[in-house]
């Protein structure tokens, strides 16, 4: 099992300008089991914003798949996991069959340190005992919707890429320092080419180097996918400057108890790196941990993170942050901070000199060190604003000051949070879920059900684009930023260089792709205007196609262009005949004498789309076959003629 946070969902959907979310609560009926034979049956609940929309009873574990895909759901919550399924096995399949963007959130707590649903509908201010299932599906999905449960992941396989060296330098005399700049540069371009790679096939994956003067020593990239999902895009490699090592691994790390401590927000300093620091302060300014771990994952991160506290604010040392941190604070739902310039190497020693006196810490590295002082500066940062709302409650009952400190400094006003602490402690009666059973299922709703479905998959489309344009932007800004504040070195400059090499090239390979496709519309162009001048010659006629003849309902030189000769309806051949025109088609199946029409086998010279050019010869062609039409024509009044003759004169014998 993998480990759950404290809130367990971002919200994903939108309608409109407002962001909604939709969850559906589910609990087994009385008498069910999924060790049972018989198929489990469930009560659900969906709302959406808050709101009950449906809500179902009797339901197989098979149609409650699909309504999850039938409401675009976001998270199912439920209060036993073991609901579901009966061992992790069975339960990792019904996780293949989700929605990667779908949460499993036991409202309940860690499997292994459940809290009674009762409990959980206190804490909404439900005051009744939960004793149905329908009541109980509705008390999951509002507990999972304000944001309590613990997330429930069965933990991935991973990979590990690690680009190294694949050679020693410790001889080379005068020439070892041409080869270390050789193997960096090397490392350095294989390092780019993988992340190439893992952008452009849309993978997850965090990324930590070890620099060195003209390119990198060592990079590591961790793929949260299994090592399969690799075939065909990166391979192992051994040669004389580099070296690349894939390796498969999967952490499967059992939650445990989770204290009253981890329910308290924290501020969290992350320094990323081959070892990354990490550091929690309290919304006190007190820490509660100052460790760094050899490259891990996100997921162990996040992991260790969410047992000592609930994560508020997840800070960095450098104004440009790095990308893991970034991602680290979007997987806990923190707020990022990012200092106006890169903290200074004194700054860092003098708060980690602080710390260590003050509360008698260790801080055994550098790493360690940098997100202590990213922490520690965050909480400079928010100083004023916790120090003013725990004045403002200093005399306030029964309220968990340092949970509505944490809301405010996600953005919320200091009001509209303390409103809703008091509704929350208000008691309320649950809503009567059994009146809402049936939802409407007549025609015009599911059609205006799939229009809204379509119209909202388009609206988070389009904010998806809005948001990476956005972090673009932003990274640009960060970027110009950090260019004006500091003075460039010779690694700079060789970077810049590099990068400036880069596009020069791929510029180069633009204009190329540009010069060839002028050369091949310049070609055109030239047999165009060959063909114009033979047109106007009159070597060259101009034939329409049928399609293009019956919308204008005109012949051009008294012909028409099909692809297939198949049959000549009576429209098309009244045309034809009144105007004394052809058909031209490369593929003929009639017979023309047969069918009255010359049908003329042609050399397509151009198509020009509602037209072709063809010989002047397939006019000629055309006559012909007019000529043979005429003659038969003639021939056949002629019999008709003498048939006439012959019939009246046997006539006036028998008279």
């Amino acid at each position: 099992m993998g480990s759950g946070i404290n809130r367990c969902f971002k919200l994903s959907n939108y309608l409109g300008d407002t962001i909604v979310v939709t969850v559906i609560g589910v609990d087994i009926q009385p008498g069910s089991s999924p060790n049972s034979r018989r198929q489990p049956l469930y009560s659900a609940v969906v709302l959406r914003d808050g709101e009950i929309i449906a809500s179902f009873e009797d339901v197989e574990l098979y149609r409650l798949l699909r309504l999850v895909l039938e409401y675009h759901v976001d998270i199912i919550a439920v209060d036993n996991i073991y609901e579901l399924a009966s061992s992790e096995n069975e339960l990792r399949r019904i996780f293949e069959l989700l929605p990667g963007n779908v949460k499993v959130v036991q409202v309940t707590g860690p499997p292994n340190d459940a809290r009674d649903v009762n409990s959980v509908a206190r804490e909404l201010g439900i005051d009744t005992v939960v004793e149905t299932p329908l009541k109980t599906a509705y008390v999951n999905a509002l507990a999972a919707y304000k944001g309590i449960g613990y997330e429930v992941r069965l933990f991935a396989e991973k990979t590990r890429i690690v680009v190294t060296k694949g050679r020693s330098v410790t001889q080379g005399g005068m020439s070892r320092d041409r080869f270390l700049r050789c193997i960096r540069a090397s490392i350095a371009q294989a390092t780019k080419e993988i992340k190439r790679i893992l952008d452009e096939s849309k993978l997850d994956y965090d990324m930590v180097i070890k620099r060195s003067k003209g390119g990198l020593e060592k990079s590591v990239f961790i793929v949260y996918a299994p090592r399969e999902s690799l075939y065909g895009l990166i391979k192992p490699l051994k040669y004389k400057n580099v070296k690349i090592i894939i390796k498969p691994y999967a952490s499967r790390k059992p939650i445990g108890p989770v204290s009253d401590q981890a329910r308290k927000p924290v501020i969290v300093g992350v320094d990323p790196g081959m070892s990354i620091g990490v550091s929690v302060l309290t919304l006190d300014g007190e820490p509660v941990l100052i460790t760094s771990m050899k490259s891990p994952d996100r997921d162990e991160i996040v992991n260790l993170i969410s047992r000592i506290g609930k994560p508020v604010v997840v800070a960095t040392d450098v104004s440009k942050p790095p990308e893991t941190v970034v991602k680290l604070a979007s997987m806990l739902n923190a707020v990022l901070y990012v200092p106006e310039q890169d903290i200074t190497i004194d700054e860092k020693n003098r708060i980690a000199r602080e710390y260590s006196e003050k509360y008698m810490v260790n801080i055994p590295d550098s790493h360690t060190r940098d997100a202590l002082a990213a922490a520690v500066k965050a909480y400079n940062n928010y100083k004023a604003t916790i120090e003013e709302v725990k004045s403002k409650l200093a005399n306030v009952k029964k309220v968990d000051k340092y949970q509505l400190i944490a809301e405010i400094i996600k953005g919320k006003p200091f009001s509209e949070v303390l409103e809703e602490h008091f509704k929350r402690s208000i008691p309320k009666s649950s809503p009567v879920v059994e009146e809402k059973m049936k939802p409407t299922t007549t025609p015009v709703c599911e059609k205006l059900s799939e229009k809204v479905n379509t119209l909202e998959a388009l609206v988070r489309k389009l904010l998806d684009e809005i948001e990476r344009k956005d972090l673009y932007i932003k990274d640009l800004e960060l970027e110009l930023k950090l260019t004006r504040s500091r003075k460039p070195g010779i690694e700079d400059y060789e970077r810049k260089i590099s990068a400036l090499q880069n596009e020069l090239e791929a510029l180069r390979r633009k204009i190329e792709d540009k010069d060839n496709v002028i050369r091949e519309l310049y070609e055109k162009l030239l047999q165009l205007e060959e063909h114009v001048v033979k047109l106007g010659r009159g070597d060259l006629v101009m034939i329409p196609k049928v399609s293009t003849m019956r919308r204008e309902g005109v012949l051009v030189n008294r012909g028409v262009y099909m692809e297939k000769v198949l049959e000549v309806s009576s429209e098309l051949k009244d045309i034809l005949t009144s105007g004394r025109g052809f058909i031209v088609s490369p593929v003929v199946a009639v017979d023309p004498l047969k069918e009255r029409i010359p049908v003329v086998k042609p050399e397509i010279i151009y198509d020009l789309g509602d037209y072709v050019i063809v010989e002047k010869g397939v006019i000629e062609k055309a006559n012909e076959l007019w000529r043979k039409i005429d003659e038969l024509i003639e021939l056949e009044r002629h019999e008709r003629i003498l048939r006439m003759i012959e019939e009246y004169q046997r006539s006036r014998k028998n008279s």
